[in-house]
């Protein structure tokens, strides 16, 4: 199965790098990888029609005051998902990925340092310790949305809606790289 994945942008001395967590490599070792460029100029289509599953994961930030926001990945990311909408791709969101997906659905964020370290999610019942490294949280998720898993305090931290699926934590960086069994649907 081919997965188009956006990138974090790193910026480091001579200027922006785009970067992916060695993780994705690992949890999704029997797919093809193909790496979506944080450049408008270098965007080419193909990746996204040629994709079987859409990810959009973590890193920067989704405020703007933040030292890690990045406009050209936003940018490259709102077309990404305009055109994986049209071509009736499968989607999954994964920390900023989800914040990102949030937003551009009509949801809302929240800073918050409530989860910028391990903690607990519900998923049917179940208590299941997740990876999480942000501080921003789902205020109000967008009209329609299932909500899949909830914090301790009962805050959403993951959603379904029609063929896209959200987590706001980083799998990835789980030795078992969980995510809700709806989730991992998307790549069957």
């Amino acid at each position: 199965m081919k997965i188009a994945i956006t990138q974090r942008v790193i910026d480091f001395r001579n200027g922006p790098y785009d970067a992916l967590d060695h993780g994705y490599y690992q949890m999704f070792q029997d797919h093809q990888l193909l790496p979506i460029p944080n450049s408008i100029e270098h965007f080419d289509a193909n990746i996204i029609s040629e994709a079987d599953v859409i990810v959009f994961s973590g890193g920067n930030s989704m405020f703007e005051d933040s030292w890690q926001y990045n406009e050209e990945r936003l940018r490259v990311e709102k077309h990404t998902l305009d055109l994986a909408k049209v071509l009736d791709k499968n989607i999954l969101g994964i920390s900023r990925g989800c914040q990102f997906l949030t937003v551009s659905l009509g949801g809302s964020l929240l800073e918050s340092s409530r989860h910028n370290g391990d903690h607990s999610v519900y998923y049917k019942g179940n208590r299941v310790n997740v990876c999480s490294r942000h501080q921003e949280v789902l205020d109000t998720i967008p009209n329609g949305c299932t909500v899949l898993a909830s914090d301790e305090q009962g805050n959403c931290e993951s959603w379904k809606l029609h063929n896209m699926v959200t987590v706001l934590w980083h799998p990835e960086r789980m030795k078992n790289h969980w995510m809700p069994e709806e989730a991992w649907d998307l790549f069957r």
